[in-house]
């Protein structure tokens, strides 16, 4: 018989919001602009699941030079933008929070993401409430 769990703890980028499918698809166009051609495998392969930090420092390691000045800025400026036209939570998690709900099982969210990043994208989705701090 499977023992009631006292918490579940959920990812948040991939596992409560879809940012994931919408990153990948800049990072093919962020990167190409600083004339790294590479695919969406190629980028689920090397990037997802690492920090920003890591993934900078792939970068300039591949391209053979520092990011631009107000690369970071612009490109967060992208997310935002993607993440606000077409964000929504994975299919399926909010049956799953409902659940958890009804059982009285408490929630809530490990990231590597920051928690202004956190914040705003389960605020787009609407699952902010569900989730306190």
């Amino acid at each position: 018989m499977a023992r009631r769990p006292d918490l579940v703890i959920f990812d948040c980028d991939g596992v409560l919001v879809d940012t994931e499918r919408l990153a990948v698809r800049l990072e093919v166009q962020l990167l190409a602009e600083l004339g790294w051609e590479i695919t969406e495998a190629e980028i689920v392969e090397r990037f997802v699941g690492i920090s920003d930090g890591a993934m900078q420092r792939a970068i300039e390691e591949r391209t053979g030079r520092p990011l631009p000045p107000g690369w970071h800025e612009e490109s967060t400026l992208r997310y935002r933008e993607a993440f606000a036209a077409d964000l929504g939570p994975v299919p399926g998690v909010v049956e799953v929070l409902d659940r958890l709900d009804a059982e009285q099982i408490t929630t809530c969210v490990a990231s590597s993401g920051s928690h202004e990043k956190m914040t705003f994208t389960l605020g787009l989705t609407g699952l902010d409430h569900r989730f306190a701090g």
